[in-house]
C-alpha cells in the first residue's frame, strides 16, 4: 500500500506542474488587457504602462511564471485587481461552503444510489428493476438547474420547507445550516446517484453471476449475507472509481448550483472572476480545485487498493 501511494504521489508532482502552467496561462486567454481593466474609465497611456511595471506585465512570460508559482508554492495567489484582497484568503472564505455543499450532496448520493443499485440487481429483471432503471436514467438526464428551479418552486415557495436561498454557516446553527444546504445538495447529488445506481447495479449483477455466489446460495446463506459479505466488497471497486469521478463532477457542477441558490462558494465566486476578468482569483480557484481532486484521487487509489489487493502492487 506504501508503495502504491509514493508511487501516486510522486506522478502528482508533474501533474500540479502542468497545471499551474495552464492555470497560469488563463491570462493570456482572458480578452482584455488586465492593466487597462485596473485603470478604470478613460486611462492615459501613461497610467496604463505603469499599472503594467507595477504588475510586472511588461516582463517576459517565462518571468511571470516563475514569480507567480513561487507565490502558489508559499500559498499566496496575488491579490484581487478589483477588492485588492488577497486570492488566498477569498478562497479560504468560500472554501468551506463548497466543501460542505459537496460533502453534503456526496452523503445523499452514496445513501440513495448504492442501496437502489443493489436493490435493483437483488431483483433483476423484477418490475422494481425496471422502475429504479427508469428514474437512473432520468436522474442523468435532468439538468441541475432546472431541478434546482423545480426543488425551489415546491418545496420553498410552495410548501415553505425550506428556504430558497443563501447560507448559514453551522456555528451560527446546525438546523439552519442543514436546511440551508438540502435543495442545493440534492440537487447536485442527483446525477451522481443515478450514476452510483446504475454501476453498482452493474457491478453487482456480475459478481452475482460468480461460481462463489452460487455456492453460498447452495449451501442455504441468507441472501442478506451473500449481497453485503461475499458480493458488495467484490463489487465494490468499480463503484470506487465512478464514485472518484462523481466527486470531481460534483465540484465542477458546484459552480451552477451555488449560483442557482445564491451560496458564497467557491464556484460563484470563479463565475465573478470570469465576468470581471479578475484573473488572480481564477487561477487559484483552478489550482485549488485541481488539488482537491488530485487528494480525492489519492485517496480513492488507497481505498482501492485495499479493496482489490492486486493493485498494491502496480
Amino acid at each position: 500500500m506504501t508503495r502504491l501511494l509514493l508511487g501516486r504521489l510522486g506522478r502528482m508532482v508533474p501533474l500540479l506542474l502542468l497545471i499551474t502552467l495552464g492555470a497560469f496561462s488563463l491570462v493570456l486567454l482572458l480578452p482584455g488587457d488586465p492593466a487597462v481593466t485596473l485603470a478604470g474609465d478613460n486611462p492615459t497611456p501613461d497610467q496604463i504602462e505603469r499599472i503594467r511595471e507595477v504588475m510586472g506585465l511588461d516582463r517576459p512570460i517565462y518571468a511571470q511564471y516563475v514569480d507567480w508559482l513561487a507565490g502558489v508554492i508559499r500559498g499566496d495567489f496575488g491579490e484581487s485587481l478589483y477588492s485588492g484582497a488577497q486570492v488566498t484568503d477569498l478562497i479560504m472564505q468560500r472554501l468551506p461552503v463548497t466543501a460542505w455543499l459537496t460533502v453534503f450532496a456526496i452523503s445523499i448520493a452514496i445513501t440513495v444510489g448504492v442501496p437502489a443499485g443493489i436493490y435493483a440487481a437483488a431483483r433483476r429483471g423484477s418490475w422494481v428493476d425496471r422502475a429504479l432503471t427508469v428514474f437512473m436514467s432520468v436522474g442523468i438526464a435532468v439538468p441541475a438547474f432546472w431541478l434546482g428551479l423545480v426543488l425551489i418552486t415546491v418545496f420553498a415557495v410552495n410548501l415553505g420547507v425550506f428556504p430558497a436561498g443563501g447560507y448559514v454557516p453551522i456555528s451560527d446553527g446546525a438546523g439552519e445550516w442543514f436546511l440551508g444546504l438540502a435543495l442545493p445538495a440534492a440537487t447536485l447529488a442527483a446525477a451522481p446517484a443515478a450514476e452510483l445506481a446504475r454501476h453498482t447495479r452493474s457491478a453487482m449483477i456480475t459478481v452475482l453471476e460468480q461460481d462463489y455466489v452460487r455456492t453460498a446460495r447452495s449451501k442455504g446463506t441468507r441472501e442478506r449475507v451473500v449481497l453485503f459479505k461475499h458480493a458488495l466488497k467484490n463489487a465494490a471497486s468499480p463503484v470506487v472509481t465512478i464514485l472518484s469521478f462523481q466527486i470531481a463532477f460534483m465540484l465542477g457542477g458546484s459552480a451552477i448550483v451555488e449560483q442557482i441558490f445564491g451560496l458564497p462558494g467557491m464556484g460563484s465566486l470563479a463565475i465573478q472572476a470570469v465576468y470581471e476578468k479578475d484573473f488572480p482569483i481564477l487561477q487559484g480557484v483552478v489550482v485549488v480545485a485541481a488539488l482537491i481532486v488530485m487528494i480525492i484521487n489519492l485517496l480513492t487509489d488507497a481505498l482501492y487498493g485495499w479493496l482489490n489487493p492486486k493493485v498494491r502492487a502496480l
